[in-house]
């Protein structure tokens, strides 16, 4: 059996890989390849599910290895922020004094998880939280000089492993990779809104 396309970009980005066979270990995080048919629509066997076939199964282990890895690349520089936390820097830096219910809709969060959320980054220093001058029950949440400056530190590790994410994936995979999840998350959408 020939090595899944991971298995080759690994070769070729000059990682140490080996011959995929079935029940061999991968190198991206130690997961037991099996063997199994080609396609997606198939992942439904006659007694279950080919978890392997199944497009959310591997959405969560990329999310679970991208967000080990922002960890880890953060703390390599000193910082410590979670990944959700820097989806909130980022929405800042797009454009600041934006309310909390903005950046609930903006990064897909809820208002007692983002309070959290920013209650975490104004104990680090990286935020602020004051009352709109326009509307008094609205709080806008800006950066602090520290988290402004965050931005020259972090981009560049951010842009490494987005990178090393992609290495040997073409532009027009890319773009099909986002138009498709985009698309599923519209098709999921409705689920969220309250009933």
């Amino acid at each position: 059996m020939a090595p899944p396309a991971y298995g080759r970009d690994a070769a070729e980005r000059g990682q140490r890989t080996e011959e995929r066979e079935e029940g061999s270990i991968c190198c991206i995080d130690n997961y037991q390849l099996e063997a199994h048919a080609e396609g997606v629509k198939n992942q439904f066997t006659e007694t279950g599910i080919d978890l392997d076939q199944a497009v959310a199964f591997w959405v969560q282990r990329v999310y679970q290895v991208s967000r080990a890895t922002m960890y880890r690349r953060f703390g390599a520089v000193g910082v410590d922020l979670t990944p959700e936390q820097w989806m909130v820097l980022v929405r800042l830096w797009e454009r600041e004094g934006r309310s909390q219910n903005e950046l609930c809709e903006s990064t897909l969060r809820d208002r007692p998880t983002m309070s959290r959320i920013l209650d975490g980054m104004e104990a680090r220093g990286l935020v602020a939280r004051q009352t709109d001058p326009e509307d008094s029950r609205t709080r806008l949440v800006t950066l602090t000089a520290k988290g402004k400056q965050l931005r020259g530190k972090l981009l560049p590790v951010v842009r490494e492993m987005v990178a090393e994410l992609e290495a040997g994936i073409g532009e027009d995979d890319l773009v099909t990779t986002r138009r498709t999840l985009q698309r599923i998350f519209q098709n999921l959408e409705g689920y969220l809104a309250p009933r």
